[in-house]
């Protein structure tokens, strides 16, 4: 018995450096950063180790974006600076397919006016668009963006004509309060070969001419998501009837409702072999599902998405079925290989560090109540108001 017992001991220890515990890390500050407190009053990002943020002036007729160092005591540089006499909205820092920082911002009058986007680095900023009024996305081949116009701007399209967009939120240049997934697409929709957009019909009761549009081989009657030849422009339906999409690592990700009232499907379309898989089922998303934010994405193979009400709560998927993460957080963000969720209580926030599986690999701890975050790859930023201090992170990628 004895001998039993000794045995036992023996092979849990070994079992402890075979086979370790699925510890949850706790992760501390590589540096703080105080800023003004009016940097507060917009977004702020991390980039190769550099913060940046932006400063209004003048009743927000025009603001500066400025870098500075996250380890060193340096003054930060003004990089850029935008404005216009009808006003101007503070930008937002978003992380393109391309991996490069960008800032998004409403520039000039409601109408009149249209989205700014630069490419920012430490040293500099370069003015990206081509055009305004439309959706955009990046194009990593050629380093532009590209675009669709907009049919809707000023009734220039023709009713009953079919045009395309891109769906994502690069556009989306102000985020409320309910938005809690902040993101943009991790994959770009243009490809060596083709560009994946949305085909639907321009129908606007203002609008009183109706025309048929020109018939060539680039116009496509049906809604779907189409493939688009970059050498020729001409076009191929890929999937029918569907007015969604995300791109993924060699997939089109899209959602279809089911018979069942607020619940949808998930499905995967494999560029590679033309096949689709279902990915999940019964998935509760909100009621205006068909507002233009992103509510689902990928992480390496698996699937998030911000369901029920409002999109308030997250989930994640196993066995093709929705699995309940978190509900009541302030923020998600994501890299495409982990998934951090903010959550703020009455004398600090606490930031989740999630594997593609859902699962807790470490977590933060801020000492203010009011927060927010930025991720870009292995870095990651807590800041708060409350001491105007920017908190930098190196988090778990694997």
């Amino acid at each position: 018995m004895k001998k039993l017992l000794r045995l036992s001991i023996f092979l849990m220890i070994i079992s402890i450096f075979i086979f370790p515990s699925n510890a949850v890390t706790k992760l501390y500050p590589k540096a703080t950063i105080k800023l003004p407190i009016k940097a507060f009053e917009s977004d702020i990002a991390v980039y190769n180790k550099y913060i940046f943020y932006n400063i209004a002036y003048r009743d927000l007729d025009h603001y500066k974006t400025y870098s500075k160092s996250a380890f060193n005591n340096e003054k930060a540089k003004q990089i850029n600076q935008v404005g216009d006499p009808y006003g101007v909205k503070l930008p937002v820092f978003k992380i393109l397919s391309d991996q490069k920082l960008y800032s998004i911002a409403w520039v000039g009058g409601g109408f009149m006016g249209g989205i700014n986007i630069n490419q920012l680095n430490k040293d500099k900023s370069i003015y990206m668009n081509t055009s305004d009024k439309g959706t955009h996305e990046i194009n990593p081949f050629k380093n532009k963006i590209e675009s669709f116009s907009d049919p809707f701007f000023m009734n220039e399209g023709v009713n009953g004509s079919w045009y395309c967009f891109f769906d994502n939120d690069i556009d989306k240049d102000f985020y409320q309060s309910s938005n809690i997934l902040k993101m943009a697409p991790l994959f770009s929709s243009i490809t060596k070969d083709y560009t994946y957009a949305v085909n639907y019909q321009y129908n606007n009761p203002g609008d009183y001419d109706e025309e048929n549009q020109y018939d060539d081989l680039n116009t496509i009657k049906a809604p779907g998501i189409v493939a688009i030849k970059n050498t020729n422009n001409k076009k191929e339906m890929l999937i029918p009837d569907v007015q969604n999409m995300v791109m993924g690592d060699g997939k089109i990700y899209y959602y279809k409702k089911e018979a069942n009232k607020g619940l949808y499907s998930i499905y995967s379309y494999s560029l590679k072999n033309k096949s689709t898989e279902l990915i999940c089922s019964n998935a509760k998303f909100d009621d205006n599902i068909h507002s233009k934010n992103i509510n689902y994405f990928p992480v390496k193979n698996n699937i998030f998405f911000m369901g029920d009400k409002n999109y308030s709560k997250l989930f994640t998927v196993s066995n093709k079925k929705p699995k309940l993460l978190y509900s009541a957080m302030k923020r998600v963000v994501t890299n495409g290989s982990i998934v951090a969720v903010l959550s703020q209580y009455k004398n600090n926030s606490e930031v989740k560090i999630l594997n593609e599986k859902g699962v807790e690999i470490a977590n933060i701890t801020v000492p203010n109540n009011q927060s927010d975050m930025f991720i870009y790859k292995n870095e990651l930023i807590v800041w708060s108001w409350q001491d105007r201090t920017v908190r930098y992170y190196n988090v778990p990628v694997k």
